[in-house]
């Protein structure tokens, strides 16, 4: 099995191989980064898993779609998962399924016209996966403000790289939020958990975990809830293998995002970020564990199920050397502006420190933002950020 992923995004699934769930697989997966297929003459038949749409480049993806298509064009004994020419960006994503009726909030372009938003919104990046860059912004004097402190030179971001996103209170009055994150391999849906937090930004350093919480999140990951939804949004999206991020309001699931290269098995090692399971209690271990438990397990059996041997002679791959070049330029563009925007984060953190204002009420480190902040919008639809 091959899976071809951006480099620097390769961890998702090179600790996968890395860690007991997956260890077992690790001379079954191959990673193979999209910047090395201009080097590759031949690609071996099998499986091939095409990932990481969301923060690849124009020309990446056309390197992509290329490659893709010249491995339909060859016949047997190939399994393809991820057409990168299907792809659709999160905000054609997001506006399909509000036309269809699936999702009651919607998201706009940043420099797109913005009159008919219904507040309060907040902002965050187009394709990447950063969560929200804002608080809950209640006007348009507000979203302005934001988009102009956004797009200075002090932060970094390109205002057609921003997507205003309407928010959807899914506490259902509660106070606790929650996403739930299920995993498509082929033709098998695998659920992994539940993440329930009391901010709106609902990350997993903030969840809760108590018995209440990790006994809904084992329930989930054994159970078949929002089945026809997760087969009928896969579908509408065209992923093969990804994960669906969503929360329910008023008992309607409501997608939040799709993530074709989803972390799996956890990040790399911190020293300043405990294994989760440290953080249970030792008597609510058992229920936290045996949902992961049971994740671990279909997802190796929904891999192995893909998995084709590679049987037959190679394919002869042939890639157009202008893509190839503005591939490697718009990579090169877009990996200093991720290290220039780290820099400008650690920058921001260090002042903070040094005057005393720190980092405990960001939901994001672009800018102070309160997650805690009063959520009770009535009837407005709008939409929370994962």
């Amino acid at each position: 099995m091959f899976y071809l992923v951006n480099a620097h995004y390769a961890a998702t699934m090179s600790v996968y191989r890395t860690r007991q769930a997956g260890a077992a697989r690790a001379d079954q997966i191959h990673i193979l980064p999209y910047e090395q297929l201009p080097q590759q003459s031949r690609l071996s038949r099998g499986t091939w898993v095409f990932s990481d749409f969301e923060v690849s480049t124009e020309a990446g993806l056309c390197v992509a779609a290329s490659t893709y298509n010249q491995l339909v064009a060859a016949g047997p004994g190939l399994r393809l998962l991820n057409d990168p020419g299907a792809f659709q960006p999160r905000r054609q994503l997001l506006e399909r399924l509000h036309a269809d009726g699936l999702n009651r909030y919607r998201a706009f372009a940043a420099n797109g016209p913005l009159g008919d938003v219904r507040f309060p919104v907040f902002v965050r990046e187009e394709n990447a996966h950063t969560g929200s860059l804002t608080p809950l912004l209640h006007s348009p004097r507000d979203l302005r403000r934001a988009l102009r402190r956004l797009t200075s030179p002090l932060t970094g971001f390109e205002l057609h790289h921003l997507l205003v996103t309407e928010f959807c209170d899914t506490s259902n009055g509660t106070g606790v939020f929650r996403t739930y994150g299920a995993y498509r391999v082929g033709d098998r849906i695998i659920r992994k958990g539940v993440i329930s937090s009391d901010l709106w930004v609902t990350k997993s350093r903030h969840r809760i975990l108590d018995e209440q919480a990790l006994r809904l999140e084992r329930d989930y990951a054994l159970g078949d809830e929002h089945e026809a939804w997760l087969q009928r949004v896969f579908k509408l999206s065209g992923v093969e293998y990804g994960r669906v991020d969503y929360g329910v309001h008023d008992g309607r699931p409501q997608l939040w995002e799709i993530n074709t290269n989803p972390t799996v098995s956890g990040r790399k090692a911190r020293s300043d970020r405990p294994p989760l399971r440290l953080k249970i209690a030792a008597s609510l271990r058992p229920l936290f564990e045996a949902g992961r438990d049971r994740f671990h397990a279909h997802f190796g059996a929904a891999l192995d199920a893909i998995d084709l041997p590679a049987d037959g002679p190679p394919v002869e791959l042939r890639l157009d050397p202008e893509d190839v070049r503005a591939m490697r330029s718009q990579r090169t563009v877009a990996d200093r502006r991720r290290r220039n925007r780290r820099r400008l984060q650690r920058a921001r953190t260090a002042v903070r420190q040094l005057t005393g204002r720190g980092r405990s009420n960001e939901v994001n480190h672009w800018r102070i933002v309160d997650p805690r902040q009063p959520t009770s919008v009535g009837d407005t639809p709008s939409s929370s950020a994962t």
